[in-house]
């Protein structure tokens, strides 16, 4: 229990604003939300504008979001009154009605939707909220000047899923008829790495948890090779070829993939 300021306030630190509503249907909504209040209305974010320097401007009625002028409008009988300048919502039939101000009532919060995006040239994998591109040629420590150029880093793999769309996406592009440099050339940069001051110990470049792994069979074979690679031959079949083998960081590979997280924008209405 609020009066306005109050309960607009405690929307506003927790990301939102008092309840904006559009339409009838965003109206209904909200009135089954609160189903179960047992109070008889709730603040809304409705308000009476107050123009400073023209009293007589005062029958306008705005939204605290982004004060909008209210378009849609739901008002009951002989409503909104002269002298109660804050907006509730009726528990029993989704009406609205001015109040004071001052009063303590319940509050609905309305919160901006989010949309994740990636950039252009990039391709977004939902369970990770991440984007990826494959870029071709280059040894470990180049592939991940290359991705931090595009705010990113050589990508991090953190379950199964992950790994198949990694896999998938390496296979886009760029292939080889031949094999070379003992069949690595076909394969492709992960950010996985270890340090000579610490083998046997894993890291991702972009500083995440190592909580997930696919070693082929008998890696990693600990011959002082630091960079890790996934097997990604697209001219075989993955059952053969799947799994991640610790590699020389200078060896050239046919491709990496950079990791970043999407861009988030808010829908506003």
């Amino acid at each position: 229990m609020a009066d306005y300021e109050r309960a607009e306030n405690e929307c506003i630190y927790n990301g939102g604003h008092l309840a904006y509503i559009d339409s009838a249907f965003s109206n209904s909504y909200i009135l089954e939300s609160v189903k179960n209040l047992t109070s008889s209305d709730f603040w809304i974010g409705a308000k009476r504008y107050k123009e400073p320097m023209n009293a007589a401007v005062s029958n306008i009625w705005i939204w605290t979001d982004q004060n909008r002028i209210i378009s849609f409008s739901d008002w009951g009988l002989n409503e909104p009154s002269e002298g109660r300048d804050c907006g509730v919502m009726s528990t029993t039939d989704g009406s609205w009605y001015s109040s004071s101000c001052s009063s303590k009532k319940p509050y609905v919060c309305s919160f901006p939707a989010t949309k994740s995006y990636c950039d252009e040239g990039w391709t977004q994998f939902a369970k990770s909220d991440s984007c990826y591109k494959v870029f071709y040629y280059s040894n470990w420590t180049r592939a991940e000047e290359t991705c931090v150029e595009q705010n990113a880093h050589l990508a991090s793999i953190h379950s199964s899923e992950e790994d198949e769309f990694i896999v998938g996406l390496s296979h886009c592009g760029v292939t080889f008829t031949g094999v070379g440099d003992s069949g690595f050339l076909q394969d492709t940069w992960i950010g996985l790495y270890t340090k000579t001051s610490r083998p046997g110990e894993y890291y991702w470049s972009d500083g995440t948890t190592v909580n997930y792994v696919n070693w082929r069979a008998s890696q990693p074979n600990a011959q002082g090779w630091q960079c890790i690679l996934l097997n990604s031959d697209p001219n075989q079949e993955s059952s053969t070829t799947s799994g991640w083998d610790d590699w020389e960081c200078s060896h050239v590979l046919r491709n990496f993939v950079c990791k970043k997280p999407t861009t988030k924008v808010f829908i506003l209405h």
